[in-house]
């Protein structure tokens, strides 16, 4: 049996038919995947349904493909994955085999494919075609190249940043046609009755895909510092938490759904005084998250609105408050609290940022360490200067 998957032109804001077709296909079976150009969100959805899997790609293209964030992160899956992922240059086919079933079609696996463009799929049930799209495959596997983990970063640093630009680009002066915009299907995925980082963010991108790049973004801000903490038991209070780095105290919860709430109730004054003038007019006594709570607001606007830069400068700020004992310290106490920083983390990367908000040791201090050190040693990446010391 075939059958032709595509987005209606009359219902086009409906769910991706051609996402629900392959989450029907691919879930508690093994699957083998042979696409150039891939989201994370997407396949990281079609693993974690699936029994066991297979991924054929160009990693070239895919990588090339990727801003700095989504870079960094397809090389740490591939890094992970080596087994199960293998090179080939100028592939061009978008193919899920995932018995008795397989799908053919013109888009990749990307968040535009399956959502926003006028693409056509096939879904094959007929067995003879399955097997000889199977044999297809595995052919192709077989000669193609393994995973060279140091080949794949040093390809990856080589990659220059796309350029960025808050216009749109130049378009025909001609009618559009019908415009699609669809989502994904809905698919819950937790762990341990917890929210992972790509599920809570594949969650975003089911049901609000217009908060996915600022989910990302701020995620990946919290991260830096050490300041990200996933929780949440359903899918309608999907959060993580905003911590003050190495503690268990929570200063904000950021929703799926947008809303951020800055929470105080694990604080005492001065503290709480501090962290309202930090938030200052962003505080929204009309929408306090609920009547019965009086430990915290909304911010206005949510994560549309409070750029992600303030947030992270907020919660060092805090912790230099909450955690004054730094400031008290001499400058040679404080060289020897960076020191021992660098010493428990010898041999990865790690930023300014990061040993500031893991020490509580002013920058000024930090930027004079690093450059008196012996064995730091400096690396640009994306505009960002990274930090490694192994003596």
């Amino acid at each position: 049996m075939t059958r032709l998957i595509y987005h209606p032109i009359e219902a086009s804001t409906t769910v991706s038919p051609i996402d629900e077709a392959i989450m029907d296909m691919v879930t508690s079976k093994p699957i083998k995947i042979a696409c150039p150009y891939l989201a994370r969100t997407p396949l990281q959805r079609m693993i974690d349904q699936s029994a066991k899997w297979q991924l054929l790609t160009d990693i070239e293209e895919l990588l090339r493909s990727q801003g700095q964030s989504d870079r960094e992160w397809f090389v740490q899956f591939l890094t992970n994955n080596k087994n199960h992922v293998r090179h080939c240059r100028r592939l061009h086919a978008k193919v899920i085999v995932a018995q008795p079933q397989a799908l053919v079609g013109s888009a990749n696996f990307t968040l535009s494919g399956l959502n926003r463009r006028a693409e056509m799929s096939v879904l094959l049930s007929d067995q003879k075609s399955v097997d000889e799209l199977e044999t297809w495959f595995d052919d192709l596997w077989s000669h193609c190249s393994q995973i060279e983990v140091e080949a794949i970063a040093n390809f990856a640093d080589s990659i220059p940043d796309r350029p960025s630009t808050d216009s749109e680009p130049a378009s025909l002066s001609l009618p559009a046609g019908p415009q699609i915009n669809a989502t994904l299907k809905p698919v819950t995925t937790m762990r341990d009755g917890r929210w992972t980082e790509e599920a809570y963010l594949a969650l975003v991108a089911e049901k609000w895909p217009h908060l996915l790049d600022s989910h990302i973004e701020l995620v990946e801000s919290l991260k830096e510092i050490g300041a990200t903490r996933f929780s949440g038991n359903g899918p309608k209070e999907a959060t993580y938490h905003a911590i003050l780095p190495n503690s268990d105290t929570d200063m904000l919860w950021i929703y799926a759904h947008g809303p951020i709430y800055a929470r105080w109730g694990k604080l005492q004054e001065p503290a709480v005084t501090r962290y309202q003038e930090l938030w200052g007019n962003l505080i929204d006594t009309s929408r306090p998250d609920g009547s019965a709570k009086n430990d915290g607001c909304n911010l206005d606007g949510g994560i549309e609105n409070v750029e992600a830069d303030r947030i992270v400068q907020t919660i060092l700020a805090m912790q230099e408050t909450v955690n004054p004992k730094a400031a008290k310290l001499s400058e040679d106490e404080r060289r020897t609290l960076a020191v021992n920083f660098l010493e428990s983390n010898k041999g990865r990367e790690f930023t300014p940022v990061e040993i500031r908000s893991r020490t509580g040791v002013p920058k000024a201090v930090v930027f004079k360490l690093l450059d008196e050190v012996p064995g730091v040693v400096i690396r640009e990446k994306g505009g960002k200067r990274f930090y490694s010391y192994d003596v």
